[in-house]
Order: C-alpha cells, then structure tokens, then sequence
C-alpha cells in the first residue's frame, strides 16, 4: 500500500545554511564565520518533545529534538548534519536524519533550537 503525502503538509519554507570562512579575526583571535543559504525546500514541520522519543537507537540525540521537519527526498537529497535549518526566522540544529524505509522518497530530520552562537 502507498504512504501517499497531501502535498499542502509541505506548506513551511525551509533554508539550509553552511558555515563558512570569512578571513576575518576577531579580538579574540578567532576566526569569524558566517552563514549562507545553500538551498531551500518546502517541508512539514511539527513541534516534538524529544521524551516521545526515547527508547529509540541515538537516545542522546534524539533526545534533545524539539522538531522535525519531513520533506521530499528529491527535493534536497545531499542534506548534512553539519548543516543548519532556517524556519521562519529561527535556526536548528539537526541532531538526526532519516531517510524513511531507505526508499529515497521521503526525509524524516528531527532538529533542536540553535541561536549559532559559538559555531
């Protein structure tokens, strides 16, 4: 039996933003990074409590989610964990990503607020 998707769940923009060299030091000495969009997609996007959660392999990570996002597997194949989701002006971290039933169709990424401070 098909897993069929409305496709007006896919109602919220998503951006994905990579860190990325700026050559700038800061008083510190650090380097400065910044963030760019590197793509974006429609996505659905729910509020989750990572306790629903647990039990599940990845406990530690899983834990921490606040959100998870689905989304078309075509429309943004190549997404990281090293990457940062933008949604209506907040940012996330993504703490895991799965690719449901390894079919290539639809993307499960289970996301934790993040202010970017300190990456």
């Amino acid at each position: 039996m098909l897993n069929r998707t409305n496709s007006g769940d896919f109602r919220h923009l998503v951006e994905v933003l990579e860190k990325t060299e700026t050559g700038k030091i800061d008083r510190s000495g650090q380097e400065i990074f910044e963030y760019i969009t590197v793509g974006s997609f429609f996505a659905d996007f729910k509020n989750k409590t990572g306790n629903m959660l647990y039990g599940r392999a990845g406990d530690s990570k899983l834990a921490k989610t606040t959100h998870k996002i689905t989304y078309r597997y075509q429309n943004f194949p190549n997404l990281n964990e090293e990457q940062i989701i933008k949604i209506n002006n907040q940012t996330y971290k993504i703490e895991y990503i799965d690719n449901l039933d390894n079919m290539n169709d639809k993307m499960e990424v289970f996301l934790s607020r993040d202010n970017l401070r300190g990456r």
